[in-house]
């Protein structure tokens, strides 16, 4: 029999089979374990369920950037303002001369059989003899020139009018996208909000269990009455109401969110961001109030509009005024019975002037006064859009400033009573431990504590 040889990795007992022996190693079997067990993880990855995998992130940023790509209303917006921003080449072509050129070869083919008789004038069949195919050949080229010196203001008010309804759907654009990014960031804390009320809420449930089993405890040795382990179990039992409702306003929050996204219901993604902080001017709200007035893009695209209806009932008042606009033509041509009447170098070439003035004031005038009361109409309409507009975003200012201001003085209240709260609790437990209190002071001024840090 072979001697077994000590294992360099550790020693084992030997194993004898069929009069051969081997030496197990342990260090060496752990190995090839620990290998095996690293390729069955990496292949049951997929099927992990979704806590046990690496959890993907969603930042502040990162949704902003995916609601501007994905957000119907903002692509909308963007194909309104490519439309409007295309009026503005319609509007040049008034200033524009219109240029036309055509050319053409001409050819025909005529089998004469009759003639015209010279002494009677009649028209009389030619014998076969005399029969013959007579053709013809030409070749035209004509260049036409027009320009409109003057048509009563009608090009330029509507080049100022095409501006202004592309001004007006920039800012349009602008106040898409500026939506867009405040929705989406609202949705997100308030995810983030009501996530972490969730978890406040959850380390309430945690508490109150653990209140619950003292209270419980200290009964059956006969410290406390019944009366105080009923207490601590109702109110157990309130904070996993509390934690329910919490939860499902959670998930409503993150569904929001993702419906902004466009990502589905189900997506594992964790918010990483807080809350940020509101850095307000140094010299108070008042600065907010007028910097919104200012920079409004919906309201700058409100007078925009504005400025475009007025340009087009300038355009319509001014219906009376006649028309004057210049032309040439070059025409060259040439004509032959043979092929070679088509060449680039034509013998015949004529040349015309002309300018011409039309005014026709009594024309459609019934159409000319309609369209003069439509053009006044969509002046009064932009004005009170603008009026609108603008009385909207005022009070709506008035209201964010007071939500500010209010919210400003509930932080600092907050933070006193919180303080307040966490001393009262102090003092509640060292005298229900001395037995100085009942217990239900001390779960009041748990439930005060639990309030203020929430």
């Amino acid at each position: 029999m072979m001697n077994p040889q000590p294992s360099k990795l550790g020693s084992a007992s030997p194993v004898t089979s069929a009069g051969t022996e081997w030496t197990i190693h342990p260090i060496g079997i752990a190995r090839r374990g620990f290998g095996l067990f690293v390729l069955f993880t990496i292949g049951l990855f997929p099927f992990l369920p979704a806590p046990l995998r690496a959890q993907e992130t969603l930042t502040l940023r990162e949704a902003v950037r995916i609601a501007l790509e994905r957000s119907p209303t903002l692509k909308q917006a963007e194909a309104s303002e490519l439309q409007s921003s295309a009026g503005g080449w319609d509007a040049w072509n008034g200033l524009i001369p219109s240029v036309r050129l055509a050319s053409s070869l001409n050819g025909s083919e005529v089998l004469q059989r009759t003639a015209s008789d010279p002494i009677t004038g009649g028209i009389v069949q030619l014998p076969d003899s005399l029969i013959q195919l007579r053709e013809t050949f030409g070749s035209s080229s004509n260049l036409m020139v027009d320009w409109t010196l003057f048509d009563g203001g009608q090009t330029l008010q509507g080049m100022r009018r095409a501006r202004a309804e592309a001004r007006a759907g920039e800012f349009s654009l602008q106040a898409a996208r500026s939506r867009v990014v405040a929705t989406v960031t609202l949705a997100y804390l308030d995810a983030v909000e009501a996530m972490a009320m969730e978890e406040a809420l959850r380390a309430e449930v945690v508490r109150t269990a653990e209140m619950e089993r003292t209270a419980v405890g200290r009964f059956e040795v006969g410290e406390v009455p019944e009366l105080d382990a009923l207490q601590a179990r109702l109110t157990a039992s309130e904070a996993e109401m509390n934690l329910m409702d919490a939860e499902t306003a959670a998930f409503t929050a993150r569904l929001g969110l993702f419906e902004h996204l466009q990502l589905p219901a189900d997506s594992d993604l964790r918010l990483t961001d807080s809350i940020p902080a509101v850095d307000l001017p140094a010299d108070g709200l008042e600065t907010l109030r007028e910097r919104a007035l200012a920079g409004s893009p919906e309201l700058s695209a409100a007078r925009e509009r504005l400025e475009g209806a007025r340009r087009g009932h300038e355009a319509a008042r001014l219906w009376f005024l006649p028309s004057v606009s210049i032309g040439a033509t070059i025409s060259r041509s040439e004509f032959g019975q043979t092929r070679e009447a088509f060449t680039f170098s034509p013998r015949n070439e004529q040349t015309y002037y002309r300018m011409n003035l039309s005014w026709n004031p009594l024309g459609s005038l019934g159409g000319t006064i309609a369209n003069g009361r439509r053009a006044h109409a969509a002046v009064r309409t932009a004005e009170a859009e603008v009026q609108l507009r603008r009385s909207t975003l005022v009070t709506q200012v008035a209201s964010a400033l007071d939500r500010i201001e209010r919210a400003r003085i509930l932080q600092e209240r907050s933070r006193v009573n919180l303080e307040l709260a966490e001393r009262q609790l102090d003092q509640a437990e060292e005298r229900y431990r001395l037995g100085l209190a009942p217990f239900s002071e001390r779960l009041t001024a748990q439930a005060l504590a639990a309030e203020a840090q929430r």
